[in-house]
């Protein structure tokens, strides 16, 4: 058992260390039933399979052909730093978590449902300052009420189910503390994204899992995720990932992130227009 996981035993898990098993540095649960997704996972666990046994920066350039480094590598460390070494961050579906390389902060729970995803998160992440792997259900988290300073998700709520969805932001509401701090990042569902879409699949491409079961714009999602701010003032809407279209290859080398900011904050219109993710951000501090 690692020296985290330890912590994680004493400080936020609500159950026995015989409830978990271990293998190659992941943790898992076992109360990971996954029915309201089966197929996903399935679908998820196949792919992930395919890119085992390659090196980490070959999964890292697996991950740049579909997420931007430069914007969610900054989100991370910012967000990381800005709660206490000890506190803890759980990230809803982390995969990879390829964004908490290099960051510092306060402690990380990686949950997904997948195994093998995780396989591959040890791989990137091997030098990644305390970040524990679970393999979990999101939906039944063996994590203690109220122990949580901060929620983290990247693109993942929209592939959730109504139903499942549902029940991952309850269980969310019930691990954070009052004071906790929220980022979520969801695929805008601007014209330019819907457009970039339909021109994919009009070529033929073709999905190998149901990637967007939940298209929502930001004040759908600010609805949605309201049970987690103390007060709806907290909860605010922000665009990202402006000059990052993989569907139309658009991936800037240097991207202009300052540019980018400078445009979020003068022209919110423009913003969400152009910007690939909705990002909803709620401080309860």
């Amino acid at each position: 058992m690692s020296q985290l996981f330890e912590q994680a035993l004493r400080e936020i898990f609500d159950r026995p260390r015989m409830a978990f098993s271990s293998a190659e540095d992941v943790y898992s649960f076992g109360g990971n039933s996954t029915s309201g997704q089966a197929a996903e996972l399935f679908g998820r666990e196949q792919i992930n399979l395919g890119l085992r046994g390659r090196t980490k920066d070959q999964l890292l350039g697996e991950v740049a052909q579909h997420h931007s480094f430069a914007v969610m590598g900054t989100k991370a460390r910012a967000f990381r730093a800005s709660l206490a070494p000890s506190d803890w961050i759980v990230d809803i579906g982390g995969g990879t978590g390829w964004y908490w390389m290099a960051t510092r902060g306060a402690r990380v729970v990686l949950v997904d449902f997948s195994r093998e995803t995780l396989s591959l998160a040890q791989s990137i992440l091997s030098e990644a300052d305390e970040v524990l792997c679970l393999h979990a259900n999101a939906e039944s988290l063996p994590i203690a009420s109220s122990t949580i300073s901060g929620l983290w998700s990247v693109q993942v709520l929209q592939h959730m189910p109504d139903l499942v969805l549902g029940n991952v932001v309850r269980e969310a509401k019930r691990i954070l503390r009052p004071n906790s701090r929220v980022e979520i990042c969801n695929l805008n569902p601007n014209l330019l994204n819907r457009g970039s879409r339909w021109l994919r699949l009009a070529r033929g491409a073709r999905l190998p899992v149901n990637y967007e079961l939940n298209v929502a714009g930001g004040p759908e999602w600010r609805a949605c995720l309201a049970p987690l701010a103390r007060r709806p003032e907290n909860a605010r809407i922000q665009y990202s990932e402006l000059f990052f279209h993989p569907r139309l290859h658009f991936r800037p080398v240097r991207y202009p992130i300052s540019l980018e900011n400078i445009l979020v904050r003068a022209l919110p219109l423009l913003a969400r227009w152009m910007a690939r993710q909705v990002n909803i951000s709620i401080d309860n501090a």
